[in-house]
């Protein structure tokens, strides 16, 4: 399915995205920002971790489309727990810098948002960040996720152990976050 945020695109995404998605998987930057780690992807391995995901029903990848810069980074959810109604997000990653803090995070989240808690009945959205993620954490914070933990000494970058901070939405949460937002005000009013 493809989402629509009010100016991203959100598609799965496909094999011909492949060099796109290895570029920001192996780009040190935004290996720095993000919570897990990963060795440099080859070609062969990141071909067979699209054929992993291509029918994995617990998760959700996505490539980010503007109009303008055509794909601009990936998002999505992992572990998808369908009985608990829970989807933990995988991150937004934006592969180019002048892009960043320019509402690309929101729009996303947004457009993802609508789609778990309105199409796919999710009850809650976890996400994690390393407490240096500042622009995460404010991302986070703005759509309207609780701080709900700390995993103290957690990860390790940068030379030493870092902080995971951990964060919740829950589905009423999102709508708060919309109408605080007057996110889709074009829309149908009735569903918030």
């Amino acid at each position: 399915m493809i989402l629509k945020g009010k100016f991203v695109t959100l598609r799965p995404i496909e094999e011909e995205d492949l060099d796109f998605v290895r570029t920001l998987f192996n780009d040190p930057e935004l290996e720095n920002l993000v919570v897990g780690w990963s060795w440099p992807v080859s070609k062969y391995q990141h071909r067979k971790w699209f054929e992993k995901i291509s029918t994995d029903t617990k998760s959700i990848r996505y490539i980010i489309e503007t109009k303008e810069d055509g794909p601009v980074g990936t998002s999505g959810w992992k572990e998808i727990d369908w009985k608990n109604r829970i989807a933990i997000s995988i991150g937004i990653r934006i592969i180019n810098k002048k892009l960043r803090s320019k509402g690309i995070g929101v729009d996303t989240c947004m457009a993802m948002f609508k789609n778990i808690f309105d199409d796919l009945q999710m009850n809650r959205t976890d996400s994690e960040v390393i407490e240096y993620n500042k622009a995460s954490i404010k991302l986070l914070e703005k759509l309207g996720y609780k701080l709900e933990g700390v995993k103290r000494n957690y990860i390790y970058k940068n030379g030493r152990y870092n902080n995971l901070l951990l964060y919740g939405l829950l589905r009423e949460e999102y709508y708060e976050t919309v109408k605080r937002l007057k996110y889709w005000e074009h829309e149908d009013k009735s569903r918030v």
